[in-house]
């Protein structure tokens, strides 16, 4: 999901809220095509997409992000409750 936020936004347009997964290797290739995984929400520009990490994120990261009008791709787990 990622890879392909970054295909459709492009490199630097998507901001992930922390290292998308534990893996150096994949967070490093990643990077490398352009995601941001070091942002915080409040640091997002409205031009950028949030890309929800695998581990999900609380309800008020979400209600957050949607008042601000942010483009937000859940990336969440499906093993993540």
């Amino acid at each position: 999901m990622a890879e392909a936020a970054v295909a459709e936004h492009g490199a630097g347009h998507v901001v992930a809220l922390g290292p998308v997964i534990h893996n150096k290797q994949v967070v490093s290739r990643l990077e490398e095509a352009g995601l941001n995984q070091s942002g915080e929400l409040e640091t997002v520009e409205p031009t950028q997409a949030v890309l929800i990490r695998s581990h999900g994120a609380p309800p008020e990261t979400f209600a957050r992000a949607a008042s601000r009008g942010l483009n937000v791709i859940d990336a969440t787990c499906v093993l993540v409750n």
